[in-house]
């Protein structure tokens, strides 16, 4: 019986022509297909002669976390069925911001990273190259139905992040030594992935290069999805004095710097200094007292 009034209504309405029959806009023509689009199942909306709603194939796939690794390309799928013509949309939401990326095959995202590829029937695939820590967002495959629909996946970008430590593990940017000694120097690197290139130690722009005498690299991973990589120099004199940068090749990201202090005389053997400073005024006085004492007493 409802089903013979909404027919009824339908066709009453259907006959009204001009703009006399919209009684909520009065001047403009009434779209009676997208006011009466949102019927909820797909047995009336057959009976009433519309074709199923949109739908995607893997519904599930809403509300998931995809992970790359910075520097690699990754890409989203939106499968649907019945899509009958309507247009698909990605949209890329990071906090309160939202961007319309693709509409089809228009591709509106202004970072050339991104492009849509369309495979037929119905799917349409979001591509990301290079894949940077901004790209960490919720990416929505929308279709403008009425109500629009739409499934959100949150892409993840694991991006390593470096290091440089004593052999405590502590953080350090400075160490001090004398010459004549073995010295380590340790870069760590957490979140660390296979398809990341090794990390690199390289003084002057120049990278360094293990030659299994003065110079000696060396790599250790841990259980916890980090890798320490660590530089070995032999015999190390005043010469060695200088920044050393340590790093992961090809992906952009920050490195980690290690300035090194070796001198002449025992008064500044293996002096290390605090973490993440610079020459400190205080080492300086304290090595400058040293120095006047003994030149003092040397003379007394």
């Amino acid at each position: 019986m409802v089903e013979v009034r909404i027919l009824v209504c339908l066709l009453i309405l259907n006959n009204c022509k001009g703009p006399r029959c919209n009684v909520f806009y009065p001047g403009f023509q009434r779209n009676f297909r997208l006011e009466f689009s949102t019927i909820s199942t797909s047995t009336t909306r057959n009976e009433i002669g519309l074709p199923p709603r949109p739908s995607f194939t893997n519904p599930g796939y809403n509300g998931t976390v995809q992970t790359v690794t910075m520097g690699q390309t990754t890409h989203i799928d939106c499968q649907l069925n019945n899509l009958q013509g309507f247009q698909v949309s990605w949209i890329r939401k990071s906090g309160h911001s939202m961007d319309l990326l693709t509409t089809e095959r228009l591709i509106f995202a202004a970072d050339a990273r991104y492009s849509v590829v369309y495979f037929p029937p119905d799917t349409w695939r979001l591509v990301i190259r290079s894949a940077q820590e901004k790209d960490s967002a919720s990416y929505i495959c929308q279709v403008n139905t009425h109500p629009p629909s739409f499934i959100l996946v949150k892409l993840l970008v694991i991006v390593p992040s470096l290091l440089t430590v004593d052999d405590m593990g502590e953080a350090v940017t400075e160490k001090y030594f004398k010459p004549g000694g073995t010295i380590i120097l340790r870069c760590l690197v957490s979140n660390y992935r296979e398809d990341f290139s090794l990390p690199i130690w390289s003084r002057k722009g120049v990278q360094i290069i293990d030659d299994k005498k003065e110079r000696r690299i060396k790599y250790e991973y841990g259980k916890d999805g980090s890798l320490e990589l660590r530089l070995y120099l032999v015999g190390a004199g005043v010469e060695d004095t200088g920044e050393y940068t340590c790093t992961i090749p090809g992906i952009g990201v920050k490195p980690a710097l290690l300035t090194l202090y070796i001198t002449q005389g025992e008064e500044t053997a293996a002096i290390q200094s605090n973490p993440g400073s610079s020459l400190y005024p205080e080492i300086n006085l304290i090595i400058l007292t040293i120095l006047a004492y003994k030149t003092i007493t040397h003379f007394l």
